[in-house]
């Protein structure tokens, strides 16, 4: 009497299970071997296929935002809303809710100028943006911006708070349990 030890390969990303019977004879049991036959150590496998090339026929490109078709200066993601970012352009800041399957202007009428350079949420309270105005790359047509916007309801209302006259802000930091304490790296004139 033989026994049989079932396996199974399980490939989940392709659907395909392999299962053979291995002979398990012991010492104690016949398997063939003494009567001058070789032991039976076949095993019953279903055949592998080739190796599966992606379908991707159905797929198509889309395009998933910002509707911007210029320079992007700035990205910073929320600090505990995983699939909220903020991307600042020369077209002014955005934001997607969803991991960028949508995005919405934000600060549109309330800013002076649209070229965002530097993005920075509290880390203490999320609520609590800012924004520094103009392009930080240097080259040869670059915008300017009017200086920092600062929210504290996630974007939705902003105040002007100064720095016209930097022009190009790169950088913005915000103390880490003081919000009203902040740094700004400005360049300057171009």
């Amino acid at each position: 009497m033989k026994k049989y030890l079932l396996s199974a390969i399980c490939y989940a990303s392709t659907a395909i299970v392999m299962v053979g019977l291995t002979s398990c004879a012991g010492p104690d049991q016949d398997d063939g071997s003494a009567k001058g036959k070789s032991p039976d150590t076949s095993i019953a496998r279903v055949a592998a296929p080739e190796k599966l090339k992606p379908n991707t026929d159905a797929l198509q490109w889309r395009f998933i935002g910002p509707i911007t078709g210029n320079r992007g200066s700035a990205v910073v993601g929320h600090p505990t809303n995983k699939n909220v970012f903020y991307f600042g352009a020369s077209s002014g800041l955005w934001e997607t809710p969803d991991a960028g399957f949508s995005w919405e202007p934000l600060g549109d009428g309330q800013f002076k100028t649209g070229h965002v350079g530097a993005i920075e949420l509290s880390q203490s309270d999320p609520n609590i943006i800012y924004v520094g105005m103009g392009e930080p790359q240097m080259r040869n047509n670059v915008s300017w911006g009017d200086g920092v916007y600062k929210s504290v309801d996630g974007g939705k209302n902003w105040v002007h708070l100064g720095l016209e006259d930097t022009h190009h802000i790169s950088q913005i930091r915000i103390h880490p349990t003081n919000p009203d304490i902040v740094y700004v790296g400005a360049y300057g004139h171009a």
